[in-house]
């Protein structure tokens, strides 16, 4: 019983970290991205963007919000070492809500950054699914209109079937 206790304390204290992390991000300020050697150093801020944009509110932190987003999309536009490549048929909610499309290349790029040895498109593309899916169940009527699409990545994910799914839309 006291190691039930224990356990749950120290995972109490991970959690409450991880959020705290995740609502503190900063955006890097004057950061230069001219040559290759200057990405690999932002590979964590990166990270911590896509964690952050997968939570933030559409409606709040505009100001905020544009500067992550410019500095994804500067990022990702001249990284060496994470390359996007979006399939229209899994991306395919960018009519509703086209602000998810940064969402789900962030979600990409965490991925890519995060498993560089074991990097495979398919589990990228979930990984941006996932990001999307977070988004829009933080921001949906807060800024954020309903989408099919996401309602069916969604019930994808709940019945285990993602992966299915995306190996369909890429290799069919």
């Amino acid at each position: 019983m006291k190691t039930i206790k224990i356990f749950s304390s120290i995972l109490a204290i991970v959690l409450l970290a991880t959020s705290v992390s995740a609502q503190e991000f900063v955006v890097p300020q004057k950061y230069s991205l001219e040559k290759t050697a200057d990405y690999a150093p932002y590979e964590n801020d990166v990270i911590a963007c896509a964690t952050w944009l997968e939570t933030a509110p559409v409606k709040g932190e505009k100001k905020k919000l544009k500067a992550a987003n410019k500095f994804l999309m500067q990022w990702l536009t001249g990284s060496p070492s994470v390359t996007i490549e979006i399939n229209e048929k899994i991306v395919n909610f960018s009519e509703v809500n086209p602000e998810l499309i940064t969402v789900f290349m962030a979600g990409w790029a965490k991925y890519a950054l995060e498993n560089k040895v074991s990097y495979n498109e398919v589990l990228a593309n979930i990984a941006g699914i996932k990001s999307v899916v977070k988004s829009y169940n933080t921001n949906l009527n807060k800024g954020m209109k309903q989408d099919e699409a996401i309602e069916k990545y969604k019930e994808l994910i709940e019945h285990k079937q993602i992966t299915k799914w995306v190996n369909h839309m890429l290799y069919n």
